[in-house]
């Protein structure tokens, strides 16, 4: 019953969205929907950076075997050739001594190629190949190596994650968030040799000097089928961290059709919550959920069309335009339910960018200001908008115009007022030179024909 009024709630939901749009760029107000057990998680698309769930994302939590995720790709930026084979330091696997911790069960002088102990590492969260790895890349220094750790990741961005330990065993020095864990995998990525290993669900390890050849499972039941609470198909790779400090946490890359997400979820609980026999780890089961609901229900649709008039603004200083139309300056797509279209969404220029006018020229292409992609009259995303069409200027306009705001000014205004009195005077004084002059001919005139006669 529980199940059939949740699934009512989300139908109700994503068909009010179709039609009404949803309250954000990202859909949290739909989290209560898919009944997360976890506070912390971070789900972003691959293909655009929506950020479509999270929750303290920016919060500094034990990362425990997710930091093997790091491990791994200092390991992979430093490692040409996979096949080197290396020898288990003593020292490094001693550190392990007392922790009851995950390991291979590697021994001290036992071979292994650096790709068996990646794959240990990754697939079997093997705390004894981090710490032989570490050694190996470090040249015998594992306090190198977690130098080369904090390098890595503040290379990439992170700001809230620091590392005392290649393998992820709790300490209080030792954190990152949802945010830099994905950021972190995203990383990772880049690297063939990661994605083919994160993406197993079983590896068989060769034969050693030491021992015979094993196969070993991954500790990510969401590529197990054989674990129908947690297996998703649209899982592709990840890695997994449990402590009892940290509690479950678990890193995935999904794809479907084109779609790509990245999920992270840090200290989820473990408890039953379907009245089974069994406790469930909720980090997967949150996953699961988050996963399946944005490949059911999202779509990408061009939200602004670079050809499309979005807004004029009127011009100055032409006589061959009164108005300077603008467009985005360039498609812009956006993940948003599926069955909307491009006519759901409405550009808007940001009131504060936009100007009252232009002064000519203006060239096609020049940005003009921002604008915001309205959604159910929500922003979901920022655009520039830039003129579509040249503008040219009046020569007449301009010199017109720039009299005016010559003599607009206070200051030009008493001086054009002292100037216009200077001109009125010395005109009134030359008049009255003239009057003065011809009065005088005239007097002239008159006393010579008097004389004369």
């Amino acid at each position: 019953m529980k199940k059939f009024l949740i699934f009512i709630t989300v139908l109700t939901i994503i068909i009010s969205t179709a039609f009404c749009c949803p309250a954000s760029a990202t859909y949290n107000s739909l989290a209560d929907t898919l009944d997360l057990h976890s506070e912390n998680y971070f789900f972003m698309s691959l293909d655009n950076g929506t950020v479509i769930f999270e929750s303290n994302a920016d919060k500094q939590l034990p990362p425990a075997s997710l930091t093997k995720i790091v491990t791994a790709t200092v390991v992979l930026e430093n490692c040409e050739d996979l096949s080197t084979m290396v020898a288990a330091p003593e020292y490094a696997l001693n550190m392990l001594l007392g922790t009851g911790s995950s390991t291979a069960g590697i021994r001290a002088g036992e071979e292994l190629s650096v790709d068996d102990l990646l794959h240990c590492l990754l697939i079997e969260s093997a705390n004894d190949a981090a710490l032989v790895l570490a050694d190996y890349i470090g040249q015998g220094d594992i306090d190198t190596f977690i130098g080369m750790m904090n390098d890595c990741v503040k290379r990439i961005g992170c700001t809230n994650t620091n590392f005392v330990n290649p393998h992820g065993l709790d300490d209080d020095y030792q954190f990152s968030t949802p945010r830099d864990i994905a950021k972190i995998f995203q990383n990772a990525m880049s690297f063939t040799a990661f994605n083919d290993i994160a993406g197993l669900n079983s590896y068989t390890v060769p034969s050693t000097n030491m021992r015979r050849e094993r196969t070993i499972i991954s500790t990510n039941k969401m590529l197990n089928p054989a674990y129908k609470d947690y297996y998703c198909k649209y899982i592709t790779g990840g890695k997994t961290g449990s402590t009892s400090k940290a509690g479950k946490c678990v890193c995935t890359v999904s794809s479907n059709n084109g779609y790509n997400y990245i999920c992270v979820v840090m200290n989820a609980p473990q408890y039953n919550i379907d009245d089974d026999s069994a406790e469930e780890n909720c980090a997967f089961v949150d996953t699961k959920s988050m996963v399946n609901w944005a490949m059911r229900n999202l779509e990408l649709v061009k939200i602004a069309d670079s050809t499309s008039i979005a807004a004029e603004v009127p011009v100055k200083l032409s006589r061959s335009a009164d108005y300077v139309t603008l467009a985005p300056s360039e498609d812009k797509y956006e993940l948003v339910p599926s069955g909307t279209d491009s006519g759901n969404v409405v550009i808007e220029p940001q009131k504060d960018s936009l100007p009252s006018s232009l002064t000519a020229p203006v060239k096609k292409g020049e940005f003009i200001c921002k604008a915001s992609v309205l959604y159910g009259g929500e922003s979901i995303a920022e655009i520039d908008l830039v003129a579509t069409n040249d503008v040219n200027k009046s020569i007449l306009l301009t010199v017109t115009y720039a009299l005016g705001r010559v003599f607009s000014s206070l200051p030009m205004k008493i001086l054009g007022a002292l100037i216009l009195i200077v001109l009125i005077t010395v005109l009134t004084y030359i008049v009255k030179l003239l009057i003065k002059k011809r009065k005088s001919e005239e007097l002239h005139i008159v006393t010579y024909n008097d004389i004369k006669k």
